[in-house]
C-alpha cells in the first residue's frame, strides 16, 4: 500500500490519486495566454516581415519575390524622410514638455499646503473632462 491508496469501511482497497499539487500547474494556465499573445504578436510582424520581400499590389495577384527592391524604392522615397523629420521634430518639443508637467503637477500633488485646494477632488473631476475629451477628439479622426 502506498500513499495513494486507501481502504474504505468494506476494507476494499482503492487506488486514489495523490493529492500532491502538481508543480507546473501555474505554467500550464499560462501556456494558452503565452500561446495566443504570441499568435498575435508575432504572426502579423512574420507575415510583414515576409510581404515585404514580395511584388503585391492591391490590384495584381503576383506574389513572386523581388528581394530588397520595396526597401530601395522606400528609402529613395522622399516621404519617409519627411515623415521621420516630423516624428524627430514632435517628439523633441513633446517629450521635454511632457516631462516637465508631469513633474510640476506630481511636485503639486505632493505639497502639502493648506493654501492649496484638494487635489483629489479636482483630480477626479478634470479626469472624467479629458477622458471625454480625448475619446471624443480620437472619434473626430475615425
Amino acid at each position: 500500500m502506498n500513499g495513494a491508496d486507501s481502504l474504505d469501511w468494506n476494507g476494499v482497497l482503492h487506488n486514489r490519486p495523490s493529492r500532491m499539487p502538481d508543480r507546473f500547474f501555474k505554467y500550464w494556465i499560462l501556456v494558452p495566454a503565452v500561446f495566443l499573445l504570441l499568435l498575435i504578436g508575432l504572426f502579423p510582424l512574420i507575415y510583414s516581415l515576409l510581404v515585404s520581400f514580395q511584388q503585391i499590389t492591391m490590384t495584381d495577384y503576383d506574389t513572386s519575390f523581388v528581394g530588397f527592391v520595396n526597401y530601395a524604392a522606400l528609402f529613395e522615397d522622399l516621404r519617409l524622410w519627411q515623415s521621420i523629420l516630423h516624428t524627430l521634430i514632435i517628439t523633441a518639443i513633446a517629450l521635454p514638455v511632457e516631462l516637465l508637467l508631469g513633474l510640476a503637477m506630481a511636485q503639486l500633488f505632493l505639497e502639502k499646503n493648506s493654501r492649496t485646494p484638494d487635489f483629489h477632488l479636482t483630480n477626479r473631476v478634470t479626469n472624467g473632462y479629458f477622458a471625454h475629451r480625448c475619446w471624443s477628439n480620437l472619434a473626430a479622426f475615425v
